[in-house]
């Protein structure tokens, strides 16, 4: 029988656009059998909810550089999650933004180094609220490829094999109630994950369960970020960065990340937290074109 052809609409985009180091970034921190990045595509598996239930679904991104938009496909079986899907992929792309208005401001940017602010460059959000604060938790004070090989391990314990028709992409990351049962913590621990952080994971996991929006885009910014703070284990870094990948927040400015300590040192910045309010409302944009510094 013949394959059913993919359902594709275009996601146009304002240019410049650095798609390269956007799937860059993407490519190192990709969970296996969750995510799927090539070259010039970008694939994962997705858990939506449509007409009152949940659905397993998977996207396809790819660069049409000379339309400046994202092909966005899906399998024709999944038509009914396209809108929420084309959001996602929108927030996760970062498509709604305009690289000539922040320009005016990190421009500036080039005076401490010339090639520290490239235009274009655009945030990484992510798909799922409840999957990035896991990362984020998980993320904390250890490696890119060490918090990757521990979500791998979370995906293998308590994720759902799907079949989605792609080799690549064979599971959805867990739910909240994936992680409430009694062993979770035990299971966490033999993993390598600390207590701390394990009990961090089951009360999001609570949280997310009692109210799916928990963390999501039409929440305040102000009141996610104490609905984060007030669980144990999770600081200021870990919040903004949940605020910045899920929330898509611009003036995010982690200067306690490692990585943003040892670009600022090469740069001879003395006062990061004085220095970078300059660049405000955009110093998420600021923390990124640090990390590609380095």
């Amino acid at each position: 029988m013949k394959k059913a052809k993919k359902i594709e609409v275009l996601l146009p985009y304002k240019p410049p656009y650095r798609w390269e180091d956007l799937l860059r970034f993407f490519r190192l921190r990709q969970i296996k059998g969750v995510e799927y990045v090539d070259e010039n595509v970008y694939r994962r598996s997705v858990r939506l909810r449509e007409a009152g239930r949940w659905h397993y679904g998977a996207f396809e991104v790819r660069h049409v550089s000379d339309e400046n938009a994202l092909s966005l496909s899906l399998d024709p079986a999944h038509e009914a999650l396209l809108p929420q899907i084309k959001a996602i992929a929108i927030r996760q792309f970062d498509l709604a933004l305009d690289p000539d208005v922040v320009s005016k401001t990190l421009k500036h940017l080039r005076a401490v180094e010339r090639s520290l602010y490239v235009r274009g460059i655009r945030l990484p959000g992510t798909s799922d609220a409840f999957e990035m604060s896991v990362r984020a938790v998980l993320g904390q004070q250890i490696t890119v490829s060490r918090e990757k090989a521990l979500l791998e391990r979370v995906v293998e314990c308590f994720g759902q094999v799907v079949d989605l028709g792609d080799p690549h992409v064979t599971h959805v990351f867990p739910t909240p109630s994936d992680f409430l049962a009694d062993d979770v913590a035990e299971k966490l621990g033999a993993m390598g994950i600390i207590r701390t952080r394990a009990s961090a994971i089951i009360e999001l996991a609570r949280r997310f369960l009692a109210d799916d929006r928990f963390i999501a885009p039409e929440i305040p910014i102000d009141e996610a970020e104490v609905r984060l703070l007030s669980i144990r284990g999770i600081g200021p870094w870990t919040t903004d960065y949940i605020l910045m990948r899920t929330l898509g927040t611009t003036d995010v400015f982690l200067a306690t990340d490692a990585g943003i300590k040892k670009a600022l040192a090469s740069l001879s910045i003395d006062d990061p937290d004085i220095w970078a309010k300059r660049f405000s409302p955009w110093r998420s944009y600021v923390t990124l074109s640090l990390w590609h510094y380095l």
